[in-house]
């Protein structure tokens, strides 16, 4: 099952995160942020994924707080 990018990218955005944070936070540009978050493009290439994929578990567990 693949990750749903948009929904994170998202939720993310409710959580104050900005396209230029979580692009440094996966070290990707941050047109792929928006292209991801708007459905653009389906998928990062792995390392961003996974950065994308902790940055949202991390955020999460502080809204869960």
């Amino acid at each position: 099952m693949a990750t749903d990018f948009v929904k994170l990218l998202i939720e993310l955005q409710d959580a104050g995160y900005t396209d230029q944070q979580v692009a440094e936070a996966a070290e990707i540009d941050r047109t792929m942020i928006t292209r991801l978050r708007t459905g653009k493009r389906d998928q990062p290439k792995y390392d961003a994924g996974k950065a994308i994929v902790d940055l949202h578990k991390k955020a999460t567990k502080k809204r869960k707080v």
